[in-house]
């Protein structure tokens, strides 16, 4: 058996609890995989309502599983650019389909307002 489906709308939200996500198998995830190839972990600014996954549909409208590394899935929000992610989140591609986005934590090692090449 697969968990329980997402509550509608809610992948994405900041959150402080679990309970702020709606019903279990929801959670507050205080960290994010930044890097979808990787397992680095970011921390989640204001919380992300998430929760672990095999599937998209477990994951709601608007949002998709994806697995990162070896810890397995993890529903995150779609996104077109980087304005359809809250503060502190960026819009990013993955492998199984760059033409679909997901908003992922900001790179914890690059400084705000600062460039790539620098």
């Amino acid at each position: 058996c697969y968990p329980g489906n997402a509550p509608l709308l809610t992948t994405g939200m900041s959150c402080t609890s679990a309970e702020t996500c709606g019903a279990a198998p929801a959670r507050c995830a205080s960290e994010l995989p930044f890097a979808i190839v990787a397992n680095d972990m970011a921390p989640a600014p204001g919380g992300y309502c998430t929760q672990d996954c095999s599937h998209d549909e477990e994951c709601g409208p608007k949002a998709q599983c994806i697995a990162y590394g070896e810890r397995g899935g993890t529903c995150l929000a779609n996104c077109e650019d980087d304005t359809a992610c809250r503060a502190g989140y960026v819009c990013a591609g993955h492998l199984r389909d760059e033409a679909t986005k997901v908003c992922i934590p900001k790179d914890p090692s690059t400084p705000a307002g600062a460039d790539a090449g620098q």
